[in-house]
This record gives C-alpha cells, sequence and structure tokens, in this order.
C-alpha cells in the first residue's frame, strides 16, 4: 500500500490569469443570473396579484360580485406571458447591476482620492441617477405588467400603452397611488405598535414573579418580524392599486369617461363623480 492520499491536489490560480478569470466570470454570471430570478419571482408574482384583480373586476357589475381567478394568474404568469415577465424583470435587473457596480466602484474611487469632495459629489449625483432611473422603469414595468393583464399584450406594447393610460389620468393615478401609500404607511406603523404593545402586556402579564428582567430584546424581535411581514402583505394591496387603477382607466375610455364593469361601490364613487342617480343609469341599463 502506497502512502498517497487520492484526489489530493494543490490548486493554483496562476496569479488570476486564466483560471481566475474563468472562475471570476462564471461568479458574475452566476451572481446576475440569482439577480434576475431574484427579480422574475418578485414580477411574477406581482403579475398573479394584477391578474387576480383584473378579472374580479372585469367580472363584476353593478349588480354581480366577480370573484378574482388565482389560479388564472398563475397559467398566465408561468405559460402565456413568462416571455414578458423574464424580459421586464430582465430590464430591472441589469439596471440594478449596474447601480451596484457604480456604487461599488464610487466607493473605491472616494477612497482613493483621499476623499475629494468633486469625486464625492459626481459619484453621489450617479448613483442617484441611477437610482431614479431604476425607479422609473420599475413603475412603467409594473403599469406594462397591468396592462398587459388587461389586454393580453406583449411585453413592449403593454408598457408603452399603460405609460400613455397613466399618462393621460395622471392626477387620478398619482392621488390613488398616494392614498395607497398612506394607508399602507398607516398599516405597517399602527400594526408594528399594536403587535409591540400587546407583547409588551403579555410578558408583563403571564411573568408575574419578575421572570423577564428586560422586555425591549422581545419587543424588538416582534417589532422588527410585525413590520417585515405587514410589508410583504401590504405590497400586495399596492399592487392590487395599479391594477384596479389601469381597469378603471381604461373601462372609463372605452365607455366615454363612464365604467360599465367593476364593484358596485366603484359605479357609486364614479356616479357621485358625473353627477348621476344611480337609478337612473340602471334604467338605462335596463
Amino acid at each position: 500500500m502506497s502512502d498517497s492520499v487520492p484526489l489530493t491536489k494543490d490548486i493554483t490560480w496562476d496569479d488570476r490569469k486564466s483560471e481566475g478569470k474563468t472562475v471570476n466570470l462564471m461568479m458574475g454570471y452566476l451572481t446576475f443570473g440569482l439577480i434576475w430570478f431574484t427579480f422574475f419571482l418578485e414580477h411574477s408574482c406581482d403579475y398573479v396579484t394584477m391578474v387576480t384583480a383584473t378579472t374580479f373586476y372585469f367580472s363584476s357589475t353593478r349588480r354581480i360580485v366577480g370573484e378574482g381567478k388565482v389560479g388564472l394568474g398563475f397559467r398566465w404568469a408561468w405559460v402565456q406571458n413568462f416571455g414578458s415577465i423574464c424580459f421586464g424583470s430582465l430590464i430591472i435587473a441589469i439596471i440594478f447591476t449596474i447601480r451596484i457596480t457604480v456604487q461599488y466602484l464610487a466607493k473605491k474611487a472616494e477612497k482613493a482620492s483621499g476623499d475629494n469632495k468633486l469625486v464625492k459629489c459626481v459619484a453621489c449625483l450617479a448613483v442617484c441617477l441611477l437610482k431614479c432611473l431604476e425607479e422609473i422603469m420599475e413603475y412603467i414595468t409594473k403599469g406594462g405588467y397591468a396592462y398587459m393583464a388587461v389586454s393580453g399584450e406583449s411585453f413592449c406594447k403593454a408598457a408603452l400603452h399603460g405609460l400613455c393610460l397613466s399618462l393621460s389620468h395622471g392626477a387620478t393615478f398619482g392621488f390613488a397611488k398616494l392614498l395607497a401609500q398612506m394607508f399602507i404607511l398607516l398599516g405597517k406603523v399602527g400594526l408594528t405598535v399594536l403587535n409591540t404593545v400587546l407583547t409588551y402586556y403579555y410578558m408583563k402579564m403571564v411573568t408575574v414573579d419578575g421572570g423577564i428582567n428586560n422586555y425591549i430584546g422581545p419587543m424588538v424581535m416582534v417589532a422588527l418580524t410585525t413590520f417585515l411581514l405587514v410589508s410583504v402583505f401590504l405590497g400586495i394591496f399596492d399592487t392590487a392599486v395599479i391594477a384596479m387603477l389601469t381597469c378603471t382607466a381604461a373601462d372609463m375610455d372605452l365607455h366615454n369617461g363612464d365604467n360599465k364593469w367593476g364593484p358596485k361601490t366603484l359605479h357609486e364613487v364614479i356616479d357621485s363623480i358625473n353627477g348621476v342617480e344611480g337609478s337612473d343609469k340602471d334604467e338605462k341599463e335596463d
């Protein structure tokens, strides 16, 4: 028997000039693929929510309460519109990767320049511009998904038509978006505070004999966990608002400022805005 150990080898990367470059390229591709896949999962979930809200809207009328089809949303997201969602998430992944790379290079440049004020200003400006570009493209992409859920068009056409639709109803979209964000913020803060206070009183009542000396640690953990969970679930509400706004705008454009579909409460709001009595509208429909 020899003393050699099988499969034991010394591996060198040749000063990172040949094998090292290959490994770096592989790591770069894998990292970008992971970023792309993460955005794809997020966008596919958003699209399922939008399809569910859209099917609810167009199956509802003044007299009928429709239903949202979650299964149809999954089928459209993973079969019919799979390529469109991949393309939309690819755009956001590219911009996000460029922004992170520029931010990393900007930090390196600041250190190399000895904290030069001009370099800091240019670096901050570049990162801010890329962040603005990312937010703009994210808004256009979500609007495109919402219009795609309504019309079934490809991503590029849906993004263009969705942007035109949101611009033609700019004030309505902006006010509804602001109102939704206010409700989401109130929900996040209110539920987090409520859950934290309940946790405090629960620990205080259960541990009457002083079993817990410090309440701050558990309360902080409960507050963070509650805020994260509430943010995830209320994010669905924000996505549904975009879809419902797109449905309402398209419906009103097709019917000369009036809506044919949608739940009864929406009909009542639009009737009050247009100054039309619901009974008069019912007689016309009959």
